[in-house]
């Protein structure tokens, strides 16, 4: 079957795509620029390349052994658990990406120039965003639609005569697509919740626009990997459900995708350009803003610093000592840690399944 072996090379070029991006964002905003900060001339010869190696290091390290564990898999012929294990990485990365990037920020800001005072911030709004205020309701329809046509043309493949004969990969493909849609639902709530908790005091309107432009792209991205992930599904069910058509299944399976990943390419792609001067233009206007010093956060912080209990604190990720502390109390933080925890339990359900 040659559609496994597309979508699983698909996801590998997108994981691709975001080391990529995180190895560029030190000098995303210029030569001048690490991360977002202003440094003196020469800074990437001297003290910068000790940031960039560490950099690199991190964001590579985790590459050998996904393609070790890959490939173990599909020599073993489990392709879904193969593309289970992938899926996990691929919405694990961006949080991983993060924590590298802003703790590599954290090591920059030492050595940054500012020609301004200190500045204090200025009042934003803490109202809570919508989510429908983010969502496009023709396509939440439209992949509704799909993943209820999905079910039934199963339920359909049920019917047939002997439907156990292949029930491990009938079963399991959906499950996994179905629960990499419930992740990317779930990210796409966390990136509209989350908060910024500093604007700088130097054109906040600005600020406030390039935040939601930004939040608006990624909420795009979660919308096409779904879309993707439904028309996958879509496929597979057809071909469940009429077994005919399987010496079609290049054209069932990879017709929709590819359709998907081209056509839906393009709106991402216009929203990244349209942010690209947006981003530019702000850090020219706040490049010489010094932020002022934060008070100590408060409450008890574990492990070096990364992990706190506020039970009052609804936010996953809270201000720590040493950057972001995770919030065990919250209770998007137990609905987050439950959605990666599945994960390995799904594989191993496949792969006991198989044996």
């Amino acid at each position: 079957m040659m559609w496994p072996v597309v979508l699983y090379v698909s996801v590998w070029l997108f994981r691709i795509y975001l080391v990529r991006s995180a190895l560029r964002g030190p000098r995303f905003h210029g030569p001048d620029w690490c991360f977002d900060c202003r440094v003196p001339p020469g800074f990437y010869e001297r003290e910068g390349r000790d940031i960039l190696r560490a950099l690199r290091l991190r964001i590579l390290a985790p590459l050998p052994f996904e393609t070790a564990i890959g490939a173990v898999l599909w020599w073993d012929g489990h392709w879904i658990a193969a593309l289970a294990v992938q899926a996990f990485v691929y919405i694990a990365a961006p949080f991983y990406h993060a924590a590298v990037l802003r703790g590599q920020a954290r090591r920059a800001w030492q050595y940054a120039i500012f020609d301004e005072p200190p500045a204090s911030g200025v009042a934003v709004s803490l109202s809570p965003r919508r989510l429908a205020d983010y969502a496009q309701p023709w396509l939440e329809r439209t992949l509704t639609g799909a993943i209820t046509v999905s079910v039934i043309l199963l339920a359909v493949a049920f019917t047939h005569p002997d439907p156990h004969e292949n029930l491990t990969t009938m079963v399991f493909g959906p499950c996994v697509a179905l629960y990499a849609c419930l992740g990317l639902a779930l990210l796409k709530r966390a990136i509209v919740s989350w908060r910024i908790s500093v604007t700088p005091a130097v054109q906040p309107e600005l600020f406030t626009e390039w935040q939601d432009s930004c939040r608006r792209l990624f909420a795009m991205m979660c919308d096409y990997l779904r879309t993707e992930t439904v028309s996958a599904l879509l496929g597979w069910s057809v071909l469940q459900a009429w077994p005919t058509l399987w010496h079609w299944r290049s054209y069932v399976m990879l017709g929709p995708v590819l359709s998907v990943c081209l056509l839906g390419a393009i709106p991402l792609f216009l929203a990244e350009r349209r942010l690209l001067p947006l981003t530019r233009n702000l850090k020219a206007v706040t490049s010489r803003w010094r932020p002022s010093a934060a008070p100590p956060p408060e409450g008890r912080f574990y492990l070096l610093g990364r992990v706190c209990s506020e039970p009052e604190e609804d936010q996953v990720l809270v201000r720590g000592p040493r950057g972001m502390a995770l919030n065990t109390a919250s209770r998007r933080t137990r609905l987050y840690m439950a959605y990666l925890a599945g994960w390995p339990a799904l594989v191993v359900v496949m792969l006991m399944s198989r044996v």
